[in-house]
């Protein structure tokens, strides 16, 4: 197998390999301004994702971690995104969560993302 980075590519069209030029981009960060109740959800949904990762076992944390950043790209996503994907994960025991199932979900959907089950991520 073979890698071709960007940068390879482009000494590939330099040499005349290529015809085509690899796009050069240009990442511009840009931050836009929250409401105060955008800015309230986006911190309840950090707080859930300290408090979900710090409850964890220590021997699961790396696998709830990676469930962790499903949430904050959803969040990152649409408003609707991170709707879905909560309501899932809050029918998915019945409808009433107390701490110790979170954490339990949180671990439970580790393993599955251990065992490379991702495909019944909520």
């Amino acid at each position: 197998m073979s890698r071709h980075t960007s940068e390879l590519l482009r000494k590939y069209f330099k040499a005349g390999k290529l015809s085509t030029a690899v796009a050069t981009r240009q990442v511009e960060d840009r931050f836009i301004p929250l409401s105060p109740e955008e800015g309230y959800l986006y911190q309840q949904v950090e707080n859930y994702i300290s408090e979900t990762y710090n409850a964890a076992a220590p021997d699961a944390r790396n696998a709830v971690g990676f469930v962790m950043t499903i949430y904050r790209r959803r969040l990152a996503s649409s408003f609707h995104a991170l709707r879905q994907t909560m309501e899932k994960r809050k029918s998915g025991v019945g409808g009433s969560l107390t701490a110790a199932d979170e954490t339990k979900i949180d671990e439970d959907i580790a393993d599955h993302v251990e065992a490379g089950e991702r495909s019944n991520l909520p």
